[in-house]
């Protein structure tokens, strides 16, 4: 939530912590609750109906919002996003284009006061 490229983007959502509080997510009386971790599973699923999704396991973003879409019934708004997404994409990859040689490479990092991320295939 401190994330500086979020800044704008989580007004009105609630932080229910890292790591996630139960007593915070109970609060919130979910009607569904979606976990990446098994250990986040048992005690959610105290709370409401759980879905785990173990992180990682997706092959790419169509995979995964196409998943929650289909969890809360809004396969066409999952699509619509998609579609959304992918045009974002392709006016992106024509900012890019020629600015990088055949060979080179491009590296994804985030940056925290604490910690360090290198983004990768999902």
């Amino acid at each position: 939530m401190e994330n500086p490229f979020l800044k704008g983007k989580v007004e009105g959502i609630t932080d229910i912590g890292d790591p996630v509080s139960a007593e915070k997510v109970a609060e919130l009386k979910p009607d569904l609750i979606v976990v990446s971790k098994e250990d986040e599973y048992e005690k959610m699923s105290k709370i409401a109906p759980t879905v785990l999704i173990p992180y990682a396991t997706s092959k790419n973003v169509e995979e995964d919002v196409r998943q929650i879409a289909d969890l809360v019934g809004e396969k066409k708004a999952g699509e619509a996003w998609l579609d959304k997404f992918h045009q974002k994409a392709k006016e992106s990859r024509e900012k890019l284009a020629g600015k990088l040689k055949p060979n080179e490479t491009v590296g994804i990092y985030e940056v925290q006061d604490k910690d360090f991320y290198v983004m990768g295939q999902n």
